[in-house]
C-alpha cells in the first residue's frame, strides 16, 4: 500500500529543525523527546528524524515500500501533489506546497537513476528510454539542452546565463543541475560552455577520460568510421573520424 508516511516525517522533521535553530524555541513542538525542557536532546532527536526519513529502508520517494525509487512512486505522487496536507493540519499551506514542488526535480532524477539501473525501455515523464539509455528522438538527451530542441546552442546559454555577465554561478549552475541533473563548474564562460556542451556525455561539466571512454568503443585510442557513426546515431553529434585521445582533450 502506498503512503506519504516518510515524506510526512521528513517535512515535520525539517520543519523543527528550522524552527529550533531560527532560535524560536517557544513551540511546544519542539519538545520532541517530551522532558518539558526544549534542548540540544530535543535537536539531535529532530536531526536523527531525517537521518531515518532518508534511509534506503524509509526514503521520502519510496511511497509503496519496495526500496526502490521508480514509476510507480512517481505516479502516487502526482496524484496527490496538488492536494496532500504534509504535517496532517486539515490545511494545506504555501510553505507545504513549496516543499512538495521543490522535492520533484530530485524525485524525478531519482527516478531517471532507477531507470537506467533497470535497463527501462519506454516512456517516463516525457523522456524515452532504450535499454537504460535515455533517448531524444533517436538521439541520447543531451545535458545542457535546456528548451529540448535536440541541440546546445546560444539559446540554451541565455537559458543558463540568467544575469547576462557570460559565465555561471552557483546560483545559475544549481539551476541547471536541478532542472537537467547535469553539472557546470562556476565561473565558466560562454566559450568554455560550447568546448565541452555536446560531447560531455556523464554530465559532469567537463570533457575528460570518461567522455572518451564512452566515444572510443574499441579502445584503440581514436575515432574510426563505426564508432563516428554510432556516435552520430547516438548522440547526434558530429566528430571526424581518426580523431584521437589528445585532441578530444584539448
Amino acid at each position: 500500500m502506498a503512503d506519504f508516511g516518510n515524506l510526512s516525517k521528513y517535512y515535520i522533521a525539517k520543519q523543527r529543525f528550522i524552527q529550533y535553530n531560527s532560535g524560536d524555541r517557544t513551540s511546544s513542538d519542539l519538545d520532541v523527546n517530551k522532558d518539558d525542557v526544549i534542548d540540544e536532546k530535543d535537536l539531535t532527536d529532530i536531526a536523527n528524524a531525517i537521518r531515518k526519513a532518508q534511509t534506503k529502508e524509509g526514503n521520502i520517494f519510496d511511497f509503496n515500500h519496495d526500496r526502490k525509487i521508480n514509476k510507480d512512486d512517481w505516479d502516487f505522487f502526482q496524484n496527490y501533489l496538488n492536494g496532500y496536507d504534509v504535517d496532517d493540519d486539515v490545511t494545506i499551506s504555501d510553505e507545504e506546497k513549496q516543499f512538495l514542488q521543490g522535492q520533484t526535480n530530485a524525485f524525478r532524477n531519482a527516478v531517471i537513476e532507477q531507470l537506467k539501473k533497470d535497463g527501462f525501455t519506454g516512456e517516463f515523464d516525457g523522456v524515452q528510454f532504450k535499454n537504460g539509455v535515455r533517448l531524444q528522438g533517436s538521439k541520447i538527451e543531451l545535458a545542457f539542452d535546456m528548451n529540448k530542441d535536440g541541440k546546445v546552442d546560444e539559446a540554451d546559454w541565455d537559458l543558463i546565463d540568467t544575469n547576462k555577465d557570460g559565465k555561471i554561478n552557483s546560483a545559475e549552475a544549481s539551476a541547471v543541475r536541478e532542472q537537467r541533473g547535469a553539472n557546470l563548474d562556476i565561473d565558466v564562460t560562454k566559450a568554455d560552455f560550447f568546448k565541452f556542451a555536446d560531447f560531455d556525455v556523464n554530465k559532469d561539466g567537463k570533457i575528460d577520460e570518461k567522455d572518451w571512454k564512452s566515444l572510443d568503443t574499441n579502445k584503440d585510442g581514436k575515432i574510426d568510421n563505426d564508432e563516428a557513426a554510432s556516435i552520430k546515431e547516438q548522440y547526434g553529434l558530429e566528430i571526424n573520424k581518426d580523431v584521437t585521445k589528445d585532441n578530444f582533450l584539448k
